[in-house]
């Protein structure tokens, strides 16, 4: 098996988590779990 030498690691966002929350959440709520 050949295997990369190097890996590379992107950080991403929090709409990346909400995204697999099935309920509507409000922009006021996801604010404050941005900001906390």
């Amino acid at each position: 098996m050949n295997l990369p030498k190097t890996v590379e690691i992107i950080k991403v966002g929090p709409c990346d988590g909400f995204q697999n929350i099935k309920e509507w959440i409000p922009t006021e709520t996801k604010l404050e779990i941005i900001e906390d």
